[in-house]
C-alpha cells in the first residue's frame, strides 16, 4: 500500500474484484438499483453452495502485524466563490449549506492480504484493474502500490478462507455453521454495499462460530489443483458459449 485506507466496511475481495470487473463497470449501479438489474459477474473464484446458499470461497482483508489505526479529517466549507455562484442565500450553520468537518478512522498498514480458492493469474489480472482501496479514494486515500498472488502449499487447511482458529475469515451464512456467538441480517454477495443484498442470517466477519462438518469434504475438493482446473475448464466453456451465441451460433474460435 502507499496510502491510508478509509475503513467504512469489511473488504470482501470478491466484492473487490466483482467491482473491478468489466461486466459491472459498463453498468454503473446505485443503491436505488433493483435486484434484477444487479449484474453478477464471473470471478476466477471457486463457490461453495451448502443447503441451497452459495458463496465465494474468500475472505475479508487482513492487514499486516505492524499494521495501526489512526483517523484524519476532511472538511466541507463554502468559500465566497462559491456563495456568489448560488442563486439562492444558504446558511452556513444549518442544513445542507451548513460547514461540517469529518472524522476519516484509516488504518496505515504496508499490506493487505486475503485468502481465496480460485485460479491465481486471471485473479490477478483483474485484481490489478483495482488502483484504491476503501473509502475516499477520489481523496487520495487507499493508493495500491502493487498486487501479488501466490499459491499456498496444497496441504494448507482449506477452510480457512471461511473460519479460522473459530472466528468467521469473511460473512457466512447463519445455516452454515454449528453455532455462532450472534448473528444478524447483511449480505452474502457482491456488491455488498447494496440494501437489496441483505438478508436473513449471517455471521459477519470477525464473529466466533463453528462451521458444519459436512462442509469440510466440499471445501478441501474445491480447493485440490485438479478441482481448480475443473473450475477453470467451466468458465472457459461458459466464456465460449457466450461468444458462439454471439456471433450467431459459430465459434469464433474455428
Amino acid at each position: 500500500m502507499a496510502a491510508p485506507i478509509v475503513i467504512t466496511d469489511d473488504l470482501h475481495l470478491d466484492g473487490l474484484l466483482a467491482s473491478a470487473h468489466p461486466n459491472c463497470r459498463i453498468a454503473p449501479i446505485d443503491r436505488s438499483t433493483p435486484l434484477g438489474d444487479l449484474v453478477t459477474p464471473p470471478l476466477p473464484i471457486a463457490s461453495a453452495t451448502f443447503r441451497g446458499v452459495t458463496v465465494a470461497l474468500a475472505t475479508v482483508a487482513t492487514f499486516a502485524d505492524d499494521a495501526r489505526l489512526s483517523s484524519d479529517h476532511t472538511v466541507k466549507r463554502r468559500d465566497g466563490e462559491d456563495i456568489a455562484a448560488l442563486s439562492r442565500s444558504i446558511h452556513l450553520g444549518l442544513g445542507p449549506g451548513k460547514n461540517r468537518m469529518h472524522r476519516l478512522p484509516t488504518i496505515i498498514t504496508p499490506t493487505v492480504s486475503w485468502l481465496a480458492i480460485g485460479d491465481r493469474r486471471p485473479l490477478l489480472r483483474l485484481a490489478r484493474r483495482l488502483t484504491h482501496l476503501g473509502g475516499w479514494r477520489s481523496a487520495g486515500y487507499g493508493v495500491v502500490a502493487t498486487w501479488e498472488a501466490a499459491y499456498l502449499p496444497e496441504d494448507a487447511d482449506a477452510a480457512a478462507v471461511l473460519t479460522l482458529t473459530d472466528v468467521a475469515q469473511r460473512h457466512i451464512p447463519a445455516s452454515w455453521v454449528e453455532w455462532a456467538d450472534s448473528t444478524e441480517t447483511g449480505p452474502l454477495r457482491p456488491p455488498y454495499w447494496h440494501p437489496a443484498r441483505t438478508t436473513d442470517a449471517i455471521v459477519r466477519a470477525g464473529t466466533r462460530c463453528a462451521l458444519n462438518p459436512s462442509l469440510f469434504p466440499l471445501l478441501h475438493a474445491l480447493a485440490r489443483p485438479d478441482a481448480c482446473r475443473a473450475h477453470r475448464d467451466r468458465h472457459v466453456a461458459r466464456k465460449i458459449a457466450r461468444r458462439t451465441l454471439a456471433h450467431g451460433g459459430v465459434s469464433p474460435e474455428i
